[in-house]
């Protein structure tokens, strides 16, 4: 097997431009760089054309899972190597076939949330929400054969967690495009994901395990919400480790558990329970965060879903009954 990849080589294709002049002016230069380069064109507020480039939007951004051996897999993960900024992880010494994929990679998440941001507000698919539509046209599409579609309901709920974080982002933004990665309040994010008539349910909760404890909106006032996109996990003992809590906020990252996760955990998103606080590699900073752990939940189709056309990808937030209806 040869390795053809290094986890500094996502840091040095971008830092080493950055280094050379250290202004905001260059950092805008670079996220805007990488829009091009992963959509595989300068114009990336009109509708992407290729699969390739939608697929590679979303898979920098969801973690999709593939087919690794079916034909369109190969073809398609080649072309994204070539074109779309999709890094190659090994190849065998036979070259039949590589190890490919997306990795945990800041600066390209936020460029990819910069491309969601601005299709949707060119209006360039037929619903408000961009993703939603990539994926339903991706279904139909020589990449409908490569990607899992067991994994559907697991893409939606990733789907509705990054829509809602993006939108308490975006509230909290003072002016312009706000920078994705910056992060939200934890309550700001909770009112973005559940429905209005559920918010004070949400904020007035308390503890099971300890007796008189604080209401959620008191204990977790000042805890921040940090993550531009979802990134796998194989090993969940790993995962539980204030080590790895800490690392995922700094890096933007949720962490997808399954097939290996426990029975009811997910999806971890990591929060910084005070978000005055250094987030150094000393101890007490490094245990200053923790995880909001979440299930995504097997869900039967209701008649009225199981006629629509676009389905399985354009799962309604409506049919969940927790979460906004405003962008699907």
């Amino acid at each position: 097997m040869i390795s053809l990849y290094s986890p500094f080589t996502d840091t040095i294709r971008f830092w080493t431009l950055y280094e050379a002049d250290k202004t905001l002016k260059s950092a805008d230069h670079n996220i805007l760089l990488a829009c091009s380069k992963l959509t595989g064109q300068t114009n990336f507020s009109r509708k992407l054309e290729s699969s390739s480039s939608q697929l590679a939007v979303l898979d920098s951004l969801l973690d999709l899972d593939y087919h690794p051996l079916r034909a369109a897999t190969l073809g398609l993960s080649e072309k994204m190597v070539a074109g779309n900024m999709r890094t190659v992880f090994s190849v065998p010494q036979s070259r039949a076939y590589m190890y490919s994929g997306y990795p945990s990679e800041p600066i390209l998440a936020e460029a990819a949330l910069k491309v969601i941001n601005a299709l949707d507000q060119s209006r360039s698919y037929p619903t408000k929400d961009s993703m939603a539509s990539m994926l339903s046209q991706l279904r139909t599409t020589v990449s409908g054969g490569a990607i899992n579609m067991g994994q559907r309901g697991e893409t939606v709920g990733k789907m509705i967690l990054l829509r809602s974080y993006m939108m308490a982002v975006e509230e909290e933004a003072e002016t312009g495009t706000p920078l994705y990665s910056t992060g939200c309040s934890l309550l700001t994010f909770l009112k973005c994901l559940f429905d209005a008539e559920h918010h004070e349910e949400v904020e007035t909760c308390r503890p099971d395990n300890i007796y008189d404890g604080k209401q959620l909106k008191e204990e977790f006032k000042v805890a921040w919400v940090r993550f531009t996109h979802f990134a796998r996990s194989w090993d969940y003992v790993g995962v539980t480790t204030s080590m790895a809590q800490w690392a995922a906020f700094v890096i933007g990252m949720a962490i997808i558990g399954w097939p290996h996760s426990n029975e009811g955990v997910d999806i971890h998103v990591p929060v910084k329970l005070h978000k005055e606080g250094g987030i150094g590699e000393g101890s007490t900073q490094i245990k200053s965060n923790t995880f909001l752990l979440l299930e995504v939940p097997a869900m039967k189709l209701v008649p009225s879903m199981k006629d629509s056309p676009t389905l399985p990808w354009s799962l309604r937030k409506t049919h969940i009954g927790l979460v906004h209806t405003s962008r699907l």
